[in-house]
């Protein structure tokens, strides 16, 4: 009854956003606290996202951030390693590089 008034969303978008309205409090306590969980959870699920569409480019960005946060989760690299290879490892091996060499820099 209440999809009958107003506009309608998709489903897929309605589904969206219950999920993040119940994981709201989890993910606010978790950044609150200064853990980087939620933080690397999302640059994967992003990154898988963009690998799907097949941007390769921007999804080696993404997990290569995510490798420069927590180290360990850059056994899931292997994923676009054994999918693309060096069309995914390529950008993010640049873009995890320049990020490591401006840490080091005064």
């Amino acid at each position: 009854m209440l999809r009958a008034c107003g506009p309608r969303a998709p489903w897929p978008w309605v589904a969206l956003a219950v999920a993040f309205l119940l994981s709201w409090y989890t993910i606010r306590n978790n950044l609150y606290e200064g853990q980087s969980n939620a933080v690397v959870l999302a640059l994967f699920v992003f990154g898988l996202v963009l690998a799907i569409r097949a941007r390769w480019g921007a999804a080696g960005v993404l997990w290569a951030a995510m490798a420069l946060i927590k180290p360990f989760t850059g056994v899931l690299l292997l994923y676009a390693l054994w999918r693309r290879g060096p069309r995914a490892i390529a950008p993010g091996a640049l873009a995890g590089l320049i990020v490591l060499i401006l840490s080091f820099q005064p």
